[in-house]
């Protein structure tokens, strides 16, 4: 007769978060790039794809990501909405993204969010100011608005 077996104890409770800023798939090594490297902000260039491959591997072993300058389908993107395809690369089921700043079709940015768990709600609080997505200090009103995609 074997000896009874204990009971596992039951796995900790935990949430595993990731917040990072993209930079749009880009890379950026030194500070001076941001000015040797300006036209990479807005253009595509070789590299962010490989960029996003490597974050996605990064992204798998975490609950929920944020992201911020992810491109939600550009010109310097490739036309790629990069949550969606950080989602898909990493194994999220669920994935929201709010676009924020567009510069007519060439560039654009947003925020991500990537879960495991269907969240019960997700809320975008776009920023106030006369340009939307420009950030206005001191007055103005934030409206929610429910935005999710799985």
């Amino acid at each position: 007769m074997n000896p009874p077996t204990a009971a596992a104890p039951p796995a900790p409770t935990q949430l595993r978060l990731l917040s990072c800023n993209i930079l749009a798939g880009g890379s950026m090594r030194r500070y001076r790039d941001y000015v040797t490297r300006g036209l990479h902000h807005v253009l595509p260039a070789a590299g962010k794809r490989a960029n996003l491959d490597g974050l996605a591997r990064v992204c798998a072993d975490f609950d929920v990501v944020a992201l911020q300058e992810a491109d939600p389908g550009s010109l310097r993107s490739g036309f790629l909405n990069q949550t969606q395809y950080l989602a898909e690369a990493a194994g999220f089921p669920f994935w929201s993204h709010q676009p924020n700043r567009r510069v007519s079709r060439i560039a654009s940015s947003s925020n991500g969010l990537l879960a495991r768990r269907q969240p019960d709600e997700v809320l975008s609080y776009p920023l106030p100011g006369r340009i939307p997505g420009a950030a206005r200090y001191g007055c103005g009103s934030a409206r929610a608005t429910r935005n999710w995609s799985s």
